[in-house]
């Protein structure tokens, strides 16, 4: 069976066309092997060649297979390695022989020996459980036990489940989960342990499913369960009497102007736990409070991104006081230490002192030293804060903020990355960014017709998938010279190419080239782009940006294609839609800083020529001892 020949279909045999859809499927499914999905890729592997009915010639001591089944077995195996795991299990010696490619991979990836049996013992004794990710630890443990298996590691079912229940950390829950499998009545195995583990990770995405939609900051918000007595009502939380209820005897309630400002405010909203102090203090000392639940400043100058919008209530320590959040945004703070950025920080205009919350800290990765008469806060073993007390209250003092730029920073960073949008910016900067008026470059530059609506699927890997829009006479021999280049690179060729019916896509001799590289070909109808609509979309982006850009700029178009290229080079420094890394991240595994890119058509230097020029070599005059 050659390989062409499972790609071909023909309309005369109907089985041999149900042949090949299963050889293609079977093929598209296998993944590239890596160090991780060993156990997913030979179940996969062994499949396909039990459908190309060459398994048992593979796993026999004896088994041979003809000329066209090696073929098939080593085209498939090298087409199906990851470049990391084809340097080590391909060389010189059986690059030629399927079966020694198939040997060698077993033996790397499962070899009975003592060393790699202990490997695979330490990785799944190192396992920790996390209860905000419980069906991640199910799927590690599940992957552990089978490669226990696949290097021969055979333990008794009931040790596996004791060990997998030794990792639940000693909490009352899952105290209780380890209780109901050992009392269960049932054989311990690791099945029983994970279904139980899978029942409680159910109940958590149920009761996490029941709170409320409109909670945004879930490490900021705790639940309030109020303890003020409603009018003609008292409530049994109250920290007094039935007897002493000011709601049953108005008469006990003493004389004041000032009603309580937590009676004004709406039940449903949330609230935050804070330090409340009378002491004040300058708006550039934070106040270190191991009682915050959140960062909080009533310093408005101090943010550089701010969300204005109201976010709920900050309910102080002695509960008879209730401040307005006005908004969450990002500050920055400077010392003798260097700059600190501290993001989801919370805008209470009326807060008597700023806070900095010990939690928040240490969930950022920060360590904090106290001592007799000071403290000091590291990260990553490095100084990055150091106060003293006032009146026994831990005070950081921090540099006065000034600011020099004419531009917000939001509007400085569009135009220094082609005018790009603010959403993307946000996504890819990942704090809250406003265009606080309208770009109108962009406003002239990015006018479009209506969208064609359709749909595509994601690709599971960079390079998978090209979209192609070009037009020149040696396209075909650029393109495989830069895919063939890519391809040494990544260790593996695109599957399919998207392009329109130009000719020169559809001829013999990209025909003859994706063949061979089992590169599958998509052309959009004739007169119909919008079939090809992310090659024609990002053409677009790049035109608009570079409009603008020229348009900002005033420079002349006789520089489009300077702007072009360096409108491409910014655009990929962009998170995509629905991606959290850039283009440029995804193709070449780093990221260019985004102070590297300025606004195009700033002078940065200006030509001075001297009035006269003269010979190095020239006589030099005599003016004076």
């Amino acid at each position: 069976m050659q390989p062409d020949t499972i790609s071909k279909i023909t309309d005369t045999d109907p089985m041999e066309k149900l042949n090949s859809i299963l050889y293609k499927t079977a093929i598209e499914s296998i993944p590239l092997l890596t160090q991780e999905n060993f156990s997913m890729w030979r179940s996969r592997v062994v499949n396909l060649l039990d459908l190309l009915k060459i398994k048992d010639a593979v796993f026999s001591e004896e088994g041979v297979l003809t000329s066209s089944e090696e073929l098939i077995l080593r085209t498939v195996l090298a087409a199906k390695l990851d470049a990391n795991i084809h340097s080590n299990v391909i060389n010189h010696n059986n690059k030629e022989d399927g079966m020694e490619i198939w040997k060698t991979i077993n033996k790397y990836f499962a070899s009975t020996q003592s060393a790699n049996r202990a490997r695979v013992w330490n990785n799944f004794s190192l396992l920790n459980y996390d209860d905000n990710d419980v069906n991640g630890f199910i799927t590690q443990v599940r992957a552990a036990i089978e490669k226990m298996h696949e290097v021969g590691i055979n333990i008794d079912i009931d040790v596996v489940g004791y060990e997998i229940i030794k990792k639940f950390p000693k909490t009352p829950e899952l105290n209780s989960i380890s209780s109901a499998i050992t009392h269960s009545g049932q054989e311990m195995t690791p099945d029983l342990v994970l279904d139980h583990l899978r029942l409680h990770a159910n109940k958590q995405s149920i009761s996490g499913g029941n709170s409320s939609s409109s909670s945004q900051q879930v490490s900021l918000f705790t639940d309030y369960k109020s303890t003020k007595c409603k009018p003609n009502a008292h409530n049994t939380r109250a920290p007094h009497p039935q007897h002493r209820c000011w709601m049953l005897h108005p008469h006990l309630r003493p004389a004041t102007n000032n009603t309580s400002s937590f009676e004004k405010i709406d039940r449903s909203e949330h609230s935050v736990s804070s330090f409340h102090s009378s002491i004040s203090h300058p708006s550039m000392h934070f106040v270190l409070d191991s009682g915050s639940s959140a960062h909080m400043t009533s310093n408005i100058n101090l943010f550089f991104a701010l969300d204005l919008k109201e976010e709920g209530i900050v309910k102080t320590s002695s509960g008879e006081e209730c401040l307005k959040i006005k908004g969450v945004g990002s500050i920055k703070l400077s010392n003798k230490h260097g700059n600190l950025i501290f993001h989801h920080v919370l805008y209470v205009p009326n807060l008597c002192v700023n806070l900095l919350s010990v939690r928040c800290l240490v969930l950022d990765g920060f360590e904090i030293f106290f001592e007799m008469n000071a403290f000091s806060i590291k990260k990553n073993h490095s100084m990055c804060m150091s106060g003293h007390y006032v009146n026994n209250l831990p005070i950081l003092e921090f540099d006065a903020q000034s600011h020099e730029c004419l531009l917000s920073s939001s509007e400085l960073l569009h135009k220094a990355l082609g005018h790009v949008s603010y959403r993307r910016i946000r996504q890819r900067l990942g704090i809250p960014l406003k265009n606080y008026r309208s770009c109108e470059a962009c406003a002239v530059s990015k006018v479009t017709k209506g969208s064609f609506h359709t749909r595509h699927s994601k690709a599971s890997k960079p390079f998978e998938e090209i979209h192609l829009d070009i037009s020149k006479s040696d396209v075909g021999m650029t393109l495989t010279q830069a895919i063939d280049l890519e391809a040494r690179r990544l260790g593996y060729y695109p599957t399919v190419i998207h392009s329109d019916r130009g000719t020169e896509f559809i001829n013999k001799y990209m025909m003859d080239y994706c063949n061979r590289n089992l590169i599958r070909t998509r052309y959009s109808d004739a007169y119909t782009p919008q079939q090809n609509g992310l090659a024609e979309r990002f053409n677009r982006t790049i035109i608009e940006s570079t409009r603008a850009i020229l348009k900002d700029s005033g420079l002349s178009l006789h520089f489009w294609n300077e702007i072009i290229k360096t409108s491409t080079l910014t655009l990929n420094q962009i998170p995509a839609h629905k991606s959290k890394k850039s283009p440029f991240e995804l193709f070449k595994n780093r990221l260019l800083p985004l102070d590297y890119f300025k606004p195009i058509g700033l002078r940065v230097a200006y030509r001075d020529l001297p009035d006269t020029s003269t010979s190095k070599l020239a006589e030099i005059d005599l003016i004076g001892f």
